[in-house]
């Protein structure tokens, strides 16, 4: 096999780093249509943005390659991808990128110039063009093959919406608290409606309806030609947070703690569900799921019908909607934690931390979030996460490498005056970390309660659990540490090393960093 090599390409004066490892129809108005295998063309695979593919994500999957940009924090947006392309915008640019191996095959604006403004929007393509929102007010048209702009419109607020395309209309929303329609053709603005409050998230468009949500906590459902309003319902907390997605002949959305499932003719409530905490993802759906997030790190899976099937806690919150492929939920959870779900039972088939990257423009961070919705098209899944790097990942290619230990703690040939558990950070940005590999042992025996945390990386001993064992007594002199781990793809490593204590080092000469694994998640 082929080592990982860098490569740099000098794209008008921002750092793109490579790394590798080796018109959809219109939505019909009683079903959600995936989108046509091999690609993604508007935000979460259709028109009514449902988070759902039939093709099956298998797992586990390792790393393809990874192509950095410049830093996009709090980033809403996903890829899209067709005909060997991927595209996505990220800071003040837009890229197009080889499906392949990740090269650049354009970036908007080219050279050296920059947008004036940042693109947080998901594109949509369609008839051979992009479209895409801009921090800046306006939304573009862009030439799909080359990049080129083929024009430039302006409303009175940031496009943070992905733009939905359908029939030659474009549907999205801006911070100016207007829902819009404009000509895929010219750009010019069809219709707007307006609100008490930012649209920020993009419309779900089916039948003869669009269905949107306001920060003036209220959700609407206006004509899709007239743009006059047949319904609003306003909620218990704002739901752009959850934003409305049609499925099953049903409208389901998010606001605060609760769940609804409105009629799309009449905005009827069919039925409703209070979870443990805040919704903070929009709602995914599959023929016989629907999934929200909450930020007390559970995940909700219901039946169309408001049944609960399961529930699970992730110990983080998804920062990013889920995507459901066939029978696999994939939540991207804080700190770049990707977990892949059995869809039936909750089960953990696989998970994997998304590694950060260094940019120009910012340091490694010690993780990235991933703020948007992953894609999975044509056996590649796709993640964009908060420092502009968008990873390709596939259950096909060979990860042969083992996983890395970055640190040790109490520290290799260090003198203690006392100890809690010991423990090390360990990566592997290949195919992940199998948490059921893990072992640590101290002077030969193995220690109990031992997990890996892959929001931190760390192999340490859980002592937030109620039977937890009490920190180790140890003799003064030498003691040793074996940590082991293995990949997803079975490549193990054992890293060995030794410490000292000493009883008369004095008060502060503990080791510290593996005395527990309670308490709160630090962002990046």
């Amino acid at each position: 096999m082929k080592k990982q090599l860098w490569r740099v390409a000098a794209l008008g004066g921002l750092l793109a780093l490579v790394v590798p490892a080796h018109r959809l129809g219109a939505q019909a108005a009683t079903a959600t249509t995936a989108a046509p295998a091999g690609q993604v063309i508007v935000y979460r695979y259709d028109t009514a943005h449902s988070g759902y593919t039939a093709d099956t994500l298998p797992t586990p999957l390792s790393l393809l390659w990874r192509h950095t940009t410049t830093a996009a924090p709090n980033s809403p947006a996903s890829p899209i991808t067709a005909g060997g392309i991927v595209y996505f915008g990220a800071g003040g640019h837009v890229y197009a990128l080889r499906v392949a191996d990740g090269q650049t095959v354009w970036q908007y604006p080219a050279g050296d110039e920059t947008a004036t403004g940042t693109f947080s929007s998901t594109p949509a393509l369609d008839n051979g063009f992009l479209y895409i929102g801009s921090d800046d007010g306006q939304y573009y048209k862009l030439n799909a093959k080359t990049g080129a702009q083929v024009w430039a419109q302006k409303v009175g607020g940031a496009v943070r919406s992905a733009i939905t395309v359908d029939g030659g209309v474009l549907y999205f929303g801006s911070a100016d608290t207007h829902c819009y329609a404009a000509s895929a053709d010219t750009g010019d603005i069809l219709w707007s409606f307006p609100t008490s409050g930012p649209v920020t998230t993009s419309p779900s468009v089916a039948g003869n309806s669009v269905y949107f949500a306001s920060a003036d906590d209220s959700v609407y459902c206006v004509g899709k030609t007239t743009g006059r309003k047949t319904w609003s319902v306003q909620l218990s907390g704002d739901p752009t947070i959850a934003p409305p997605v049609y499925s099953n002949n049903m409208v389901f959305v998010g606001g605060g703690d609760t769940l609804y499932a409105f009629s799309p003719r009449s905005g009827e409530t069919r039925w409703t569900k209070r979870l443990s905490s805040e919704i903070t993802t929009a709602p995914t759906i599959g023929p016989d799921f629907v999934a929200v997030g909450t930020v007390d790190g559970g995940l909700f899976v219901f039946n169309p019908s408001g049944k609960l099937r399961w529930s699970k806690s992730l110990g983080v919150p998804a920062d990013g909607v889920p995507l459901l492929a066939g029978n696999v939920f994939l939540v991207p959870a804080q700190r770049g934690v990707l977990y892949a779900l059995a869809a039936d039972t909750g089960k953990t088939n696989w998970q994997y931390a998304v590694p950060s990257s260094v940019t120009k423009m910012q340091a490694r961070p010690n993780a990235t979030e991933v703020t948007s919705s992953p894609v999975f098209a044509d056996g590649t899944l796709y993640i964009l996460g908060n420092d502009g790097t968008l990873s390709a990942l596939r259950a096909d290619v060979l990860s042969t490498l083992p996983p890395q230990v970055q640190a040790m703690t109490p520290p290799p040939g260090s003198t203690v005056a006392a100890g809690t558990f010991p423990s090390a950070t360990v990566v592997d940005e290949g195919s992940g970390i199998d948490p059921a590999s893990v072992s640590l042992l101290l002077d030969g025996k193995p220690l109990s309660h031992v997990i890996y945390d892959p929001s931190k990386g760390q192999v340490l001993v859980d002592t937030s659990s109620p039977d937890a064992p009490s920190p180790p007594t140890l003799t003064d002199g030498a003691h040793q540490v074996v940590v082991k781990a293995a990949d997803w793809r079975g490549n193990a490593m054992t890293q060995t090393w030794g410490f000292v204590v000493n009883s008369q080092a004095g008060a502060g000469g503990g080791y510290g960093g593996g005395g527990g694994y309670g308490g709160g998640y630090p962002g990046q």
